[in-house]
């Protein structure tokens, strides 16, 4: 009788330290997950839900919108958030560095030629620019424009803006509003 209980209790023993392995490598796995999708939803990509309409009605106040943090050059046309102040600010990026931005007629004008991109509103100055036409963008800077031109939050107002101020891509959009 005392060689069965002897027996259990070595059989006991024995579990314990393979259950303790197992909880280990189960909580490092668990640990792991977790902060890979830190990672991956907070450092490489994030989310922001757009306050503003400066970017309609391409993208609208409300929407949600998938960014890519990891940029580092931006390409003509590219949907960008960037700091301004306090807080984020969505615009295309317009024109980048050696670019020559010119407001003609109303229109905005790239390099001689009208802006590629489709745009809603009126090409207008925003009242109290302290921006002189013709305007060269300088190096390592972004001419940002958004969509909705009676939205005057920006280059327009302010200038080109640095490339450290962009703070993401805009890779996607998740519509919020007529659902």
């Amino acid at each position: 009788m005392q060689q069965k209980q002897t027996e259990k209790s070595a059989k006991t023993q024995a579990i314990k330290p393979e259950l303790r392995r197992k909880l280990i490598i189960l909580g490092a796995k668990l640990v792991g997950t977790i902060l890979l999708l830190y990672i991956l939803l907070f450092r490489i990509y994030g989310f922001v839900r757009i306050d503003t309409n400066v970017m309609s009605p391409n993208v609208r106040g409300g929407d949600l919108a998938l960014m890519f943090h990891l940029m580092g050059d931006y390409s003509i046309g590219d949907v960008v958030t960037y700091r301004c102040g306090d807080h984020a600010c969505v615009g295309r990026v317009a024109a980048k560095e050696g670019d020559v931005v010119n407001i003609k007629d109303g229109k905005v004008l790239v390099n001689g030629h009208p802006e590629e991109n489709t745009a809603y509103g009126d090409d207008i100055y925003p009242d109290g620019s302290s921006v002189k036409y013709p305007y060269t963008v300088a190096k390592e800077q972004y001419f940002i424009l958004g969509d909705n031109r009676n939205e005057y939050d920006d280059s327009r107002s302010f200038g080109a803006i640095n490339k450290s101020e962009i703070t993401s891509l805009i890779i996607g959009v998740f519509r919020t509003h007529e659902l």
